[in-house]
């Protein structure tokens, strides 16, 4: 069954939608709401900074290919400058995969790398709209655009600088193909849409092989019902040439890094982050019930705050819809492929807005959302203040998330902030841990804070404090001026509600040390 055989339900609550506001006018209001929110989100919030060593370090890697570099030379005494998720053997480079960080790139050398995401944002909610309009109808189209438009899932992620927006516009689009496809799944259109998915799993490769595999095997099992198994296999098969034609540069780049075309760069850095229990890795769970209770039952409970009460829309529209209705069953499936894969990665999350490994099928969501809004909708009364409702929740979280998250980020970058207001230059500060905790500011530990650009040139160097070993780096540096960052104390707070941790720093500045502080002579 191709794209042009599927159900368009086109009167689900139409005439009522469609008196929210008419056509193209609605899209484009939608997205200046959402152009709105988030640069705001990103510039008052979030400050532009980069909360998780994440989001950094993809823009390190963005950094270094705007300057026609995979790495750069390790600096002097490098164990000093180590940063998380950055390989420092000799080579400092990011671990991550190169899609996102080539994107990236591209804002980087226009000197504006947030509108990256911005703009991806914006598309993911363009192509969801076409989904919707396609296949299910305007008005699930129009109010699928404007929940994302107003949803903290979306414009958190689309102010920060992780992989997962490029993701949801890929998956997205991966999908609209594949509804889309012709009667003859021609050769070429299959392979458009295999390099989609390659493209994908360049740049989140577990992403892209749920989505190779979730459709390779929906074809098959389509066509298993109708008799046409060889003819599927043969799309598939043209499918599978274009994802090997966009995963090559994935594994031309592990190769140009790690010298082996499937050793990631990630794997190097962790061998034992990977999908399984009990690997070995300190980050991964331990156990199966590990994964069900954080990987489903608490993802799914943070996935209906972020895109509130999403599984009781979900549920509406599945009863109140038509059960023949293949794109509702496939959104659905969309969802499910992901949080069935990512059970098996154990992984616990650090500074995420939400489920971030579900958010490249969020797409789904808020088009089974909208749809069973568009259903309610003969309720006039009832639709409303359901769609109400929904918006208020939105801007409600979006609003809360907004103040928990300015005041760690201001906690995590008081140290730059601190060097900048009194005026350091020509610096070396060492970060040192509060008593008693691991962090150096807010949250973050010094490894989280070493973030010194691609040529350790910048008027000031942030390094590990390891004690008298300090003068090590002194050394190394003799033209700096030396500093200690230090904090008095770091008070920590748990939002169990919200799942947040906050961080609040006392008594936190700069001291002027020099080799004498470690009680080397001056000689």
């Amino acid at each position: 069954m191709t794209g042009n055989a599927y159900s368009r339900e086109r009167g689900a609550g139409g005439g009522f939608f469609s008196a929210i506001v008419h056509g193209r006018q609605f899209l484009a209001l939608a997205l200046l709401l959402y152009f709105a929110l988030t640069i705001f989100t990103n510039q008052v919030v979030l400050r532009d900074y980069q909360a998780s060593a994440d989001e950094y370090d993809y823009l390190l890697s963005a950094r270094m290919f705007a300057t026609g570099r995979l790495s750069v030379p390790s600096p002097p005494e490098s164990s000093f400058f180590n940063f998380a998720h950055a390989i420092n053997d000799g080579r400092f480079y990011g671990k991550y995969p190169p899609g996102w960080p080539f994107f990236l790139m591209f804002g980087v050398l226009a000197g504006i790398p947030m509108a990256v995401n911005l703009l991806f944002g914006a598309m993911a909610i363009c192509i969801t709209y076409l989904i919707a309009r396609d296949f299910f109808s305007v008005a699930v189209g129009r109010v699928a655009a404007l929940l994302m438009a107003t949803s903290p899932f979306v414009i958190m992620y689309s102010a920060s600088y992780y992989s997962q927006p490029a993701a949801l516009l890929l998956t997205a689009l991966a999908t609209y193909l594949y509804l889309k496809r012709p009667e003859s799944e021609s050769p070429l259109y299959m392979c458009a849409l295999g390099l989609v998915i390659g493209v994908l799993f360049d740049t989140r490769p577990f992403d892209g092989a749920i989505v190779a595999a979730l459709f390779s095997a929906h074809r098959i099992f389509v066509s298993m019902k109708s008799g046409g198994l060889p003819r599927a296999a043969r799309a598939v098969s043209f499918a599978c040439i274009g994802f090997l034609l966009g995963a090559s540069a994935m594994l031309a780049y592990d190769y140009a890094q790690t010298g082996d075309p499937f050793l990631m760069p990630f794997q190097k850095y962790d061998h034992f982050d990977r999908p399984g229990f009990d690997t070995g890795s300190p980050y991964l769970g331990k156990s199966i019930w590990w994964a069900v209770e954080n990987n489903i039952i608490k993802n799914v409970i943070d996935l209906n705050l972020w895109i509130p009460l999403c599984f009781l829309f979900i549920a509406l529209s599945l009863v109140l819809g038509r059960n023949d209705s293949w794109p509702r069953a496939l959104m659905l499936l969309v969802l499910l492929s992901f949080i069935a894969g990512y059970f098996f990665y154990a992984a616990p999350l650090f500074n995420s807005f939400g489920p971030r490994y579900f958010y490249p099928a969020s797409f789904a969501v808020f088009i089974l959302a909208a749809d069973a809004l568009c259903r309610l909708a003969k309720f006039q009364k009832v639709g409303m203040a359901l769609l109400a409702a929904f918006l208020v929740l939105n801007l409600g979280v979006l609003f809360i998330y907004s103040g928990f998250w300015n005041s760690k980020v201001l906690a995590m970058s008081e140290p730059f902030r601190q060097a900048s207001e009194v005026g350091l230059k020509d610096a070396l500060v060492f970060l040192e841990p509060a008593p008693g905790s691991p962090y150096s500011s807010g949250d973050a530990p010094s490894w989280d804070l070493t973030r010194n650009g691609i040529d350790f040139n910048q008027g000031v160097l942030y390094a590990s404090s390891k004690g008298n070993m300090n003068v090590l780096l002194m050394r190394a540096y003799p033209d700096r001026e030396f500093y200690l960052w230090k904090c008095e104390s770091i008070l920590l707070e748990y939002h169990a509600f919200f799942d947040f941790w906050a961080a609040s720093n006392v008594g936190c500045g700069f001291s002027r040390i020099s080799p004498q502080y470690y009680g080397e002579s001056q000689d």
